[in-house]
Order: structure tokens, then sequence, then C-alpha cells
């Protein structure tokens, strides 16, 4: 940044001061952000006045030793350019990222240890905190960047070339609908699909049997359901009244013919080799529900459908 200050704009978004493990160095790009936020020339002097007005400690300030040391911090680097050399400062900046990231998760894993070892936290808040603690951190260290037009749709004519010559997959989870199989192509990747209607029309009916048929059309599929209404009981004598076509009110009173209760021991059975998850969990938050998808992918070693 020393060397061509544009290259600010390549790593803004991607490094934060705390990502630097010297003092010294974290004081400076504290202050070259600054002056970069608030459209000011990223030099030396300014660098140095920024530095003693955000005021770090005095052994810091007399370590970078005013303009001169910040000068020096640059002498023996390449003399890159934005131009031919922004994706090898983005390679230098995933490396900052990473180590940062290893130094939180060794913080992090010691204070957690101390605090178990105190036996002062009830261990199911101890395992919330746990898992809250490395979710903030996978969220840290998870951002896209903008892309131009022209790259995506390059991206998006070389997939539709790989599904034409038969090198790619084109169709997504097939969800048994047909007629929604036919104009989705499948449930894709990244898709957010909000499912709407009155009251009592068979909106929770309808997305159990969409998880239903994806975990049995998809082989390996793994399915995570969060129920917000039912009991997990409840879902699955749902979910297995579908499977056997039995009525659900039969299941639960045990008012069943042979060949009823014999087509419910099948389901139960096929149901067994179906890769699908249920949390029943009302009162979760966002960070509690991102969480527990980690687990289960981490699991299941995947996670499709939510």
């Amino acid at each position: 940044i020393l060397i061509d200050t544009r290259f600010m704009a390549v790593v803004a978004d991607e490094i934060l001061p705390g990502d630097f493990y010297s003092p010294m160095t974290r004081a400076v790009y504290t202050a070259m952000l600054e002056l970069f936020n608030s459209g000011a020339e990223i030099e030396p002097i300014a660098i140095s006045e920024t530095v003693k007005r955000l005021g770090p400690s005095e052994e810091t300030t007399a370590r970078l030793n005013g303009i001169s040391g910040i000068m020096n911090m640059a002498t023996g680097l390449p003399m890159w350019t934005v131009g031919s050399d922004s994706d090898t400062v983005r390679g230098y900046a995933k490396t900052i990222k990473e180590l940062a990231t290893l130094r939180r998760l060794t913080h992090m894993l010691g204070n957690l240890a101390e605090e178990v070892a105190s036996e002062e936290t009830p261990p199911a808040e101890m395992l919330t905190k746990v898992q809250q603690s490395i979710n903030a951190i996978c969220t840290s260290t998870t951002k896209g960047r903008m892309a131009s037009l022209a790259e995506v749709a390059f991206t998006v004519t070389e997939r539709a070339r790989d599904i034409r010559e038969g090198r790619l997959q084109a169709a997504g989870l097939l969800t048994g609908f047909r007629r929604i199989d036919h104009i989705t192509n499948g449930l894709q990747k990244s898709d957010l699909i909000i499912i709407g209607g009155r009251p009592g029309h068979g909106k929770s009916a309808f997305v159990g049997q969409v998880a239903l048929n994806v975990a049995e059309l998809n082989p390996g599929a793994v399915v995570a359901i969060f129920s917000l209404e039912m009991s997990k009981e409840q879902y699955a004598s749902r979910l297995l009244s579908n499977m056997a076509q039995v009525s659900e009110l039969k299941i639960r009173s045990g008012n069943l013919h042979e060949d009823e209760l014999q087509r419910v021991s099948d389901a139960a059975v096929k149901m067994h080799d179906l890769n699908i998850m249920i949390d029943d969990a009302g009162a979760r938050t966002a960070t509690g529900i991102r969480a527990e998808l980690l687990r289960v992918q981490h699991e299941r070693r995947g996670l499709d459908l939510v």
C-alpha cells in the first residue's frame, strides 16, 4: 500500500486492523484505513499524524519512529502495481487473514478450556457458548467480493457448455413434484424458496413431503428440518403417514389394520436409510440455527437442503 496506495481498495474489505499480530503494523494499518475511508491521501506524513491522533501505546509509537519508520516498512518490497499484481496482493491478504483466524481460534480455545476447567458454567450453556464462538470465527472469514458482469456471464456460459457436453449434471435436487422440477430444474444451491399460504392450507405438509422426496430421490442428500410448531415426534408421524399412505390419526391412535401396520413398519425401515435431521427447539436464534447446521454438515459430510 505504501508503494501503490491503490492497493488499499484491493484489501480494505478483506483485512481488519485486528488481523495483524504486530501492534506497530496494526497501528499503521488502522491509520491507513481511516485515511482511505475519509478519502484522504495515504502517505507517510498523514499516516504518522493519524497514528499519533488515534493514540496507540507510547511503546508502539516509539518503535514506529515517526515518518522514517513508516517509510522503512516499504524497504525491500517488490515494486508491484495494481494493474498486474492485484491477485498476488490478494493472496498475501488471504494469508494474513488465515493466520489471524488461527490466532483467534487458539485464543478462543484457551479461554474456553479455562472456563470448562473452572466448572462454573453449566454444561448446556458452555456448549452454546462454544457453538457461538466458532460460528463467530466462521462468519468473520466468509466474505464475497463484487465481480464484473462479464466475469459472471463467462462462468454461466461455461457451465451451460459443460452441461450440454455431459461434463456436468443439469438438474438440482428433485422434489418429486414434476411441475416444480420442470420450472426450477430441481432445487439449486443457494436458492431461498418461500412457501406462502393461509393457515391450514397445507404449507407444512407440503414442505415435509418435499423434504422426504429430496432425501428419497437424490441418493446421499442430507436434509435438515427446523420445526417451530411441531415436536420431532409429530413431524416424524406426519412423514411416516405420507410415506406409508396411512392416516396420521390412525398411527397416533394405534387403530391400524394388519396391512396398514405392515406399511407403517416398511416405511419406518425405509426412513432409516434417509438422511433427514429434525430440530424442534422453537426458541433457536439465527446464530443457533447456523451453528447446528455447521455441526450437521460436519457430521454428515454435507448438507443439501434446509
